[in-house]
């Protein structure tokens, strides 16, 4: 699961820095729209990056299911002064974020 992650993450990043160029460069960004428009390794790179996400999700269940198994029906103890302090630095998260 953290090879998919970090494939996505890398591919996430190379599309964000793809995007930057349009900031910089109109011309630069119409060349790397051309490098990338309809070529086979553009297409090929689209259908793995949607392996990717499918195997990505299906090692997610797959290590829920694991972790489920091991612990029965205990899950994380968590006591309520964590739980306060996680919704509160929650919410001051949102607020930034705004």
């Amino acid at each position: 699961m953290s090879v998919t992650g970090i494939a996505l993450v890398l591919f996430l990043t190379f599309h964000m820095a793809m995007n930057l160029v349009a900031l910089f460069s109109g011309e630069a960004y119409n060349m790397v729209c051309e490098f990338l428009g309809a070529n086979w390794y553009a297409l090929v790179a689209t259908v793995g990056l949607a392996a990717l996400f499918v195997i990505h999700i299906i090692y997610a269940f797959w290590l829920t299911m694991q972790n489920r198994a091991a612990r029965g029906h205990e899950r994380y103890a968590v006591t309520a002064n964590r739980k306060t302090w996680n919704g509160h630095l929650r919410t001051c998260w949102y607020w930034v974020s705004l």
